[in-house]
């Protein structure tokens, strides 16, 4: 939904979405990321431009993508998610746990608004699940809500 605060007019942008992990804005303000875990895909809605009030699916083959996360420095967004362990570069929605591995997927800061964003398998984690990674800098920060830790990792 969008808020028009000299209005108070509220604008539903989209509807009948599975369960939300999470929302963020491009870094110039023209598109908005939503992850939802029980479809297993990340939306991209248009807020301008010539194709404003239009959303797509831009990445539909993980499971129950989680959190989005923007590197202050760089812009890059990193996504929490998980994929079924199959052959080399390839990646299928699961159907249960047993052969789920976590991943965290970047997105440079320049494909944040194109066309068609290409996103780039940062780190694998393996079976236990991660709930949220963050990049900054050479860094990667990684944590989870069934575990207490936080993990870093150096690129």
């Amino acid at each position: 939904m969008k808020y028009d605060v000299s209005t108070g007019h509220v604008t539903v942008l989209l509807r009948n979405l599975g369960f939300l992990t999470d929302v963020t804005l491009s870094g110039d303000g023209s598109v908005v990321l939503v992850s939802e875990a029980t479809r297993s895909q990340l939306a991209q809605l248009w807020l301008m431009g010539a194709r404003a009030n239009t959303a797509e699916v831009v990445l539909s083959d993980v499971v129950e993508p989680d959190n989005i996360r923007r590197d202050a420095g760089s812009g890059d967004l990193f996504i929490a998610a998980r994929r079924r362990r199959v052959g080399l570069g390839q990646l299928s929605a699961a159907r249960d746990d047993s052969d789920l591995e976590s991943i965290c997927l970047r997105l440079q800061r320049e494909q944040n608004v194109r066309e068609t964003p290409s996103f780039e398998v940062n780190l694998v984690l393996g079976s236990e699940r991660i709930s949220e990674c963050q990049g900054s800098g050479l860094d990667v920060y990684v944590t989870s809500m069934s575990a207490r830790y936080i993990r870093i990792y150096r690129r």
